[in-house]
């Protein structure tokens, strides 16, 4: 009975309406009583298929979200490995005391390179001068000479 007043669509509008979404707002919309708009949407299930269309809808936003994050990390990357080859390039040409800058820019691309395909977590938990320092002292640190053999426990 209260169908004629209340078209198909009605749930189309009552989801559309957003934060603002009421049954009183359906009926008061087609004319009809908020007793009437309730009936219809217990009957067809309005809240669990509410719940289903933001449910898809939060994940399409989600793969969105991915695939956007990953076209820039593709496109950094890029970046990263340009600014790579022209530092080197650079190095090839320039005498040691005048390739500062190329030294430069080949560590920044290289640490753009690994800050991109490491975990997310370590990118946040990390600034940039502690990565460049713990890779420096990593990198950096004196070989043993050959007469100073480390030791090893149980020789």
């Amino acid at each position: 009975m209260a169908r004629k007043k209340i078209p198909l669509e009605a749930f189309d509008f009552y989801w559309k309406l957003g934060p603002r979404r009421s049954y009183q707002a359906v009926a008061d919309h087609y004319g009809a009583s908020k007793r009437a708009v309730t009936l219809i949407a217990t009957k067809e299930r309005w809240k669990e298929r509410l719940e289903k269309t933001e449910r898809e809808a939060s994940e399409k936003l989600k793969d969105m979200a991915v695939e956007t994050i990953e076209a820039v990390n593709r496109r950094h990357l890029k970046v990263a490995r340009l600014i790579q080859i022209k530092a080197l390039e650079a190095l090839k040409h320039l005498r040691f005391d005048s390739a500062l800058s190329a030294v430069e820019a080949l560590d920044k691309g290289l640490l753009l390179e690994r800050q991109i395909k490491s975990d997310p977590s370590e990118r946040t938990s990390m600034s940039d001068v502690e990565l460049t320092r713990r890779e420096y002292e990593r990198w950096m640190t004196p070989a043993a000479a050959d007469d100073e053999k480390p030791v090893v426990s149980g020789e």
